[in-house]
């Protein structure tokens, strides 16, 4: 079954970087390649087919913040195995509790937030966003801050764009095609041999932007992207 497929390859990255951490191998480089492993272990467990598009607008030598829908647990390898760019995520600060996967998410740069409306704790966890940035490590936010269960875009959350504008960040807007059939949300049913894509648009500049205006471009984008028929 693929579900016990990605949760043993799942553990194994996580306890190999661990592993490689506790020798002083706990590099940017190193989880790249788990997770880039990783996610091409996915997709070949249901043979499901992964396409990239935009990746040509897009600079190799940069950091960027990257946004996308978010419908299906498959939208995570999905963005590792499409992108070219050092990335880690903002996750669930639940997700901590997890022996040996969450100590290995937190150890590796993932950014653990808290979906409690605590303004100031939410600036805290968005400062962490920052150091990763500032590393040159992208980061990939969905401003949904949860999985649509529709599929349709739900309203953005304010954070990622703050964090984007306040160091100048470019945003990369991208559509994610596909995963919600592969594996919908809330479930581990998975259906075979589907077609499934990441489409990035052209960054979108941060600077001296009002925040609701970004946060239309950027979903505006997205809505463009969506549109894109699957080859």
């Amino acid at each position: 079954m693929p579900c016990y497929r990605a949760v043993y390859y799942t553990l194994s990255i996580s306890s190999r970087f661990l592993w490689s951490s506790l020798f002083g191998n706990g590099t940017i480089e190193r989880c790249d390649e788990l997770m880039d492993w990783w996610a091409r272990k996915i997709f070949a467990s249901g043979n499901a087919e992964l396409t990239t598009v935009g990746n040509h607008l897009l600079d190799p030598t940069r950091p960027y913040l990257f946004m996308s829908n978010h419908s299906s647990i498959l939208d995570i390898p999905a963005a590792y195995a499409s992108s070219s760019h050092s990335i880690r995520m903002v996750m669930k600060k639940e997700l901590k509790k997890f022996p040996v996967w969450g100590q290995a998410l937190v150890a590796s740069g993932f950014v653990p937030v808290s979906r409690a409306g605590n303004r100031a704790e939410a600036i805290k966890q968005m400062d962490e966003a920052k150091k990763q940035l500032d590393r040159g490590v992208s980061i990939w936010v969905y401003p949904e801050g949860t999985r649509s269960r529709s599929g349709e875009l739900a309203p953005f959350k304010k954070g990622g764009f703050h964090v984007a504008r306040d160091l100048g960040m470019e945003i990369v807007p991208a559509w994610i095609t596909g995963t919600r059939d592969a594996v919908p949300a809330d479930t581990f049913n998975v259906t075979y041999n589907r077609k499934c894509r990441v489409a990035f648009g052209s960054p979108v500049s941060t600077q001296d932007r009002d925040i609701d205006e970004l946060m239309t471009e950027v979903r505006d984008s997205m809505v463009e992207l969506s549109q894109l028929p699957l080859p």
